[in-house]
């Protein structure tokens, strides 16, 4: 995986502000958009969970910080692509599809998501867990 091709833009981040990659899918300054139907955007490959937890899942970046007592600090610092950004836009509906991540994120992750829109944005149910992933949708 290539990080250079993602550009870095300004937007939120767990509530902070601050320059993250772009997503794979961005809505930005828009009004009146629908993203529906089926299909899957799958951006969050083992390169981006390898660089968070390590290769045996127990190391990384998280190992890193947590040794240094700043658990916190990783998530803003780990910059990891999400498959989905809503961001100053109106009227947003998102439906029918599934953004997966892998099993070992927290159904609280909201990065793979982000709804960061103005006003009147809806999508459907946000969590499902299977057996070897979490999917939104």
């Amino acid at each position: 995986t290539d990080e250079s091709k993602y550009p870095i833009l300004p937007t939120r981040v767990a509530g902070i502000e601050m320059e993250w990659p772009v997503g794979i899918l961005n809505i930005n300054g828009q009004k009146d958009v629908k993203v529906t139907g089926k299909g899957c955007i799958d951006g969050q490959g083992p390169y981006w969970w390898k660089k968070y937890w390590g290769e045996d899942e127990k190391g990384g970046m998280r190992k890193l910080y947590d040794a240094k007592d700043l658990r916190w600090c990783v998530d803003y610092d780990c910059r990891r692509v999400r498959n989905l950004v809503v961001m100053d836009s109106e009227d947003v509906e998102l439906s029918g599809f599934v953004c997966r991540i892998p099993k070992r994120a927290l159904p609280k992750d909201t990065y793979t998501i982000a709804m960061l829109a103005k006003d009147r944005c809806s999508h459907q149910r946000l969590y499902q867990k299977t057996e070897s992933q979490i999917t939104f949708c």
